[in-house]
C-alpha cells in the first residue's frame, strides 16, 4: 500500500487495487484483520473505503470527536 497522507496521526494508503483506507500505523496486521472481520460480519465492509481524502480525512476527524468527546460528528 501506499501512503497518500498522515493525518491526525491516522494513514490514509491507496491499496494496489486503488482503494483509499485509513489505518492507525501502530495496528498489527491481526489487529487490521481484526477490523477488517468485524466490518465484514456486518455488513458494512464498504466503510472501509473512501472515495477520495476529503472524505477519508472527514471520517478521521468524525471518530475523534466521537472517542475525545463522546459525540457523534
Amino acid at each position: 500500500m501506499e501512503l497518500v497522507e498522515r493525518y491526525w496521526g491516522l494513514d490514509i494508503l491507496r491499496t494496489t487495487a486503488g482503494h483509499l483506507v485509513v489505518v492507525d500505523p501502530i495496528d498489527s496486521p491481526a489487529d487490521r484483520q481484526e477490523a477488517v472481520e468485524l466490518l465484514a460480519a456486518n455488513g458494512v465492509l464498504d466503510a472501509l473505503f473512501f472515495p477520495d481524502v476529503e472524505h477519508a480525512r472527514h471520517a478521521i476527524d468524525g471518530f475523534l470527536a466521537e472517542r475525545f468527546t463522546g459525540r457523534r460528528g
